[in-house]
């Protein structure tokens, strides 16, 4: 059996090296020296802690598969999403007959020991769509994926809070 983690993503890989033989017991002289756990999540997400079991006899033979049935239970490696909140900036202006867009933007980046904000080297990469010509407000929207330092798109890797500010014509 292996042991399994839990943690919020902050861009190393969950391991646990945590394994019991829960049953079972291994002939007079043999150990399992060479036995470790596989499993690595790095990426949002869950997967299998696997093991890799190698059983020698006394003279160091591996003898995992012809002396022995081994039967796995994998824990589970989790990594949930780090929040994050990215806000576009406002604008206001007199009416003039043109579209008035602001290209702006902040956002919260990585504290000490916090399970929220961007990473260092981690970035946002907004397309902005929002737009006032006419008297009046709207809100100055965007789309945003968040990209590492390699420019890997790690977007799923956070629960993005997209916070729009205000076009005022």
């Amino acid at each position: 059996t292996t042991g399994s983690g839990f943690k919020t993503y902050d861009g190393s890989p969950l391991t646990s090296t945590i394994w019991n033989m829960t049953s079972g017991s291994l002939l007079n002289g043999h150990n399992y020296t060479g036995t470790k756990t596989t499993g690595s999540q790095l990426d949002a997400g869950e997967s299998d802690n696997t093991i890799e079991v190698v059983v020698y006899d006394k003279k160091g033979n591996n003898v995992t598969d012809k002396v022995y049935k081994i039967i796995t239970d994998y824990g589970t490696l989790q990594v949930v999403p780090r929040s994050a909140t990215i806000k576009s900036g406002s604008a206001e202006k007199v009416y003039d007959g043109t579209p008035l867009q602001k290209r702006s933007w902040s956002f919260n980046r990585i504290n000490n020991n916090s399970t929220t904000g961007l990473l260092v080297g981690h970035r946002p990469n907004l397309t902005f769509t929002g737009s006032q010509t006419k008297v009046g407000s709207s809100p100055n929207t965007f789309s945003a994926k968040i990209l590492d330092s390699t420019n890997r798109d790690v977007t799923k890797n956070y629960d993005l809070t997209l916070t729009y500010g205000t076009l005022t014509v």
